[in-house]
């Protein structure tokens, strides 16, 4: 379910603009590992226009140049990638199409505010942990219960939940 709400947030933010068509089948067709490693020229290529207007119309759009536009995509391909499989942190930043992996751990930051890995810890614990969670406990918990009953919810990562507490049903 978080994985979805995830995606669809994501979704929801690229489409909640007045884009043009073109652009927003450019951004989804976009989403895939062969063309973010390709980057920017990339993302021209499927707009089939000139770079400088593709960039005016982003920046009409969404506030922010191409270059943002495609370094938010990359990203959250990467996030996804984090949550979903086990791949390498080294080997989802090359697949993004990051040529250094310090791009990619300051992009992630400013966009996350947390690295790749404490990301990935985070998200796949309440991914994998949260339906064992229901089977033995269908019940409403806060954060703070489910941390004293289960202690890999600590602190650090309450604070880092942008929730106050879990339905479970």
């Amino acid at each position: 379910l978080f994985i979805f709400r995830n995606l669809q947030e994501y979704e929801s933010e690229i489409n909640n603009t007045q884009a043009p068509a073109w652009l927003l089948a450019a951004i989804r067709k976009f989403n895939q590992a062969n063309h973010l490693r390709e980057g920017n020229s990339a993302f021209v290529s499927l707009c089939d226009r000139n770079s400088d207007y593709i960039n005016r119309v982003i920046k009409t759009c969404y506030q922010q140049t191409l270059t943002d536009l495609v370094n938010d995509i990359r990203i959250n391909y990467a996030a996804n990638q984090l949550i979903l499989t086990n791949m390498p942190i080294k080997s989802i930043a090359h697949a993004c199409g990051f040529s250094s992996l310090a791009a990619f751990y300051k992009q992630f930051n400013i966009r996350h505010k947390q690295t790749p890995l404490e990301y990935r810890r985070l998200h796949q614990a309440i991914v994998w942990f949260l339906p064992w969670i229901k089977h033995q406990h269908p019940f409403y918990y806060s954060i703070s219960e489910l941390s004293n009953t289960y202690p890999i919810l600590d602190k650090r990562r309450q604070q880092q939940l942008s929730f106050n507490s879990l339905l479970l049903h």
